[in-house]
């Protein structure tokens, strides 16, 4: 559209006055900031108390033990452009709000005798030079791609690092909490008893006594589930209605199984419950049976973390570790040949997700080998990568053949899953499937709840379909990606008008607080009722439920809309995406 006359004169009027108001303006206030003269001089601050600082716009600081002093080296046309306060043990250094610089010096050293805490943002950098004494606790929050550096010690260390900043430190702590966003570098050695860590965007952190920590942590795990599963075998050996079998076992026949080897030992049975599972799929890629390489089922148990990780896969398995290794400190690398991840989502959130990863779209792996102590994967056109170590997530298969399921009569489709319908039976009468086997919503929470419907039908005749366009699910990840119902690519396949309501994290209260991005997407039907809804975000996993339960309870918008939302909190998201749902327009119209 083109604009009216009165504002194109004006737009021309501005763009005509730009090079005189440059010009009259001078050098030292061009846009791109006030230049140092390069004429530095000393001032010293007056102080009385320090032990706490706020440093700001670029400073550059170093920090002794002693007492309290704050001198100021800085070009000499800078000096009156300075903000320097101490009032209440804080000094706090920084230029009046506004000032933009380039090619300035700004530095200071100070001494203190304490240290509580420190605040440093606008690419500032502290580097503490001697241990400053600490009584109780410190808090250090960095922000606006800052670093600090220092050795530290304190009953409870609490740090805050966003926006691309870094943090060097030696510690000695009793506790520890570690908030670390945006891109964030966390680089701690030293001894802490108790560490508390939450690491999110492409934030990263080396962290003291990790693997020995990590260990630990799947340890415990795995024992615990361990445990479980004895304890239920235990259950089922004591049970008088239970004959339980532990072998290899297969069909034979329809409703008909092999226990073990000895081909005279069989069951059969009326009715059958086909809960096989599922194992890593490994593709006939040259190279990799020689080659050393993890699976989802072996990554977790590493000795040591590898400094570099290549992942063949971007599904939600690929996403989910290539986090977890990546906020541990190692470089993650994902090569994937599809031209997004998470390929099955919203191709909206999948697009935004993939932008936040180190990841080669498109990469065509053509063979991979070992070399020397790492492994090497070999893309077109001579283009390599390195990794310490390599993992395979290229998804899951299902184990119909090695349960022989065909021999039982049971349909499965192209892929070896056992085709089931909405009540999870087969074409076989007095056959169901469930879980990973059927390759329908290979989730855990989804197995339990086709269970549940199963032993419903076997025990109570009750026969009651699965709803699986309100289960929820979930990507943990930085952000978490989570979703139900319907993509805006499934409701245009299937030609069904619908109306998409979109708000951005950033522009809601939590989002301003929490400096972070990301987006809710509520599709509707042109009644109002929802179809689906795609969240990238913080808590997505937790946001994502909101909406579940509304679906569950027949999906209007108004559920949700008539709903009031405690400020700030995140789930305001959804509600401000569900209100944006109810005015859009369509977007598609079904097929004439």
């Amino acid at each position: 559209m083109r604009p009216s006359l009165p504002a194109a004169l004006a737009f021309t009027t501005l763009l005509v006055a730009i090079p005189s108001l440059l010009t009259a303006c001078g050098d030292d206030d061009l846009a791109l900031g006030i230049r140092g003269s390069g004429d530095l001089v000393r001032h010293t601050i007056d102080v009385t108390d320090i032990d706490r600082l706020d440093i700001g716009s670029s400073f550059q600081v170093e920090v002794r033990q002693g007492p309290p002093s704050a001198v100021i080296e800085i070009d000499d046309n800078l000096l009156d452009r300075v903000v320097a306060t101490n009032r209440d043990g804080l000094l706090r250094l920084a230029l009046e709000s506004g000032t933009s610089l380039r090619n300035a010096t700004l530095r200071a050293t100070v001494t203190m005798p304490a240290l509580t805490s420190v605040q440093a943002g606008g690419a500032s950098r502290v580097d503490f030079i001697d241990a400053i004494p600490t009584t109780g606790d410190l808090r250090i929050e960095l922000a606006g791609a800052s670093r600090l550096e220092g050795t530290f010690s304190a009953t409870h260390l609490e740090f805050s690092v966003s926006g691309a900043s870094e943090i060097v430190a030696r510690l000695a702590a009793q506790s520890a909490t570690i908030d670390a966003s945006g891109a964030s570098h966390v680089d701690l050695t030293g001894v802490i008893d108790e560490l508390e860590i939450e690491l999110t965007g492409a934030s990263r952190g080396d962290l003291p006594n990790l693997e020995a920590r990590l260990a630990s942590i799947v340890h415990n795990v795995f024992t615990t589930l361990d445990a479980e599963s004895d304890e239920r075998q235990h259950a089922l050996h004591a049970s008088p209605l239970v004959t339980f079998y532990q072998h290899e076992s297969r069909f034979i026949a329809p409703k008909t199984m092999q226990i073990g080897p000895d081909p005279t030992h069989t069951i059969t049975a009326d009715r059958v419950v086909i809960a096989g599972g599922s194992r890593p799929f490994l593709p006939p890629l040259p190279g990799l049976q020689e080659t050393p390489h993890l699976t989802s089922d072996e990554a977790l148990h590493l000795d040591r973390l590898p400094d570099r990780l290549a992942i063949i896969g971007g599904g939600y398995i690929s996403c989910e570790l290539a986090h977890f290794f990546g906020a541990l400190g190692s470089r993650v690398t994902i090569l994937e040949s599809a031209p997004r991840l998470l390929s099955r989502e919203d191709q909206e959130i999948a697009d935004a997700f993939t932008a936040r990863y180190d990841v080669r779209l498109g990469a065509r792996v053509q063979r991979v080998s070992a070399h020397q102590d790492a492994v090497r994967v070999h893309l077109p056109g001579g283009d390599t990568v390195d990794a310490d170590q390599l993992l395979v997530a290229t998804g899951r298969r299902p184990n119909s053949d090695l349960l022989n399921i065909a021999a039982a009569g049971v349909h499965l489709d192209d892929r070896g899953h056992v085709i089931v319908n909405d009540y999870l039976e087969t074409n076989q009468e007095g056959v169901w499937a469930l879980g990973d086997i059927t390759g329908v919503l290979p989730l855990k929470h989804v197995a339990v709840r086709q269970a549940r419907h199963i032993i419903r039908a076997l025990f109570h005749h009750s026969r009651q379909p699965m709803r699986y366009d309100v289960i929820p699910h979930a990507v943990f990840s930085a952000p978490q990606v989570a979703a139900v119902g319907q993509t805006e690519a499934e409701l245009q396949a299937a030609n069904i008008p619908y109306k998409v309501g979109r708000w951005r994290l950033q522009d809601t209260a939590m989002g301003m607080a929490l400096r972070e991005d990301g987006l809710a997407k509520v599709l509707a039907a042109p009644d109002n009722t929802i179809l689906g809804c795609h969240i990238l975000a913080p808590n997505a996993s937790i946001l994502i439920h909101e909406v579940a339960v509304a679906m569950t309870l027949g999906g209007a918008l108004d559920t949700i809309v008539d709903t009031v939302h405690a400020h700030p909190a995140l789930s305001q998201l959804i509600e401000e995406a569900c209100k944006a749902a109810l005015t859009a327009p369509l977007e598609a119209a079904p097929a004439p």
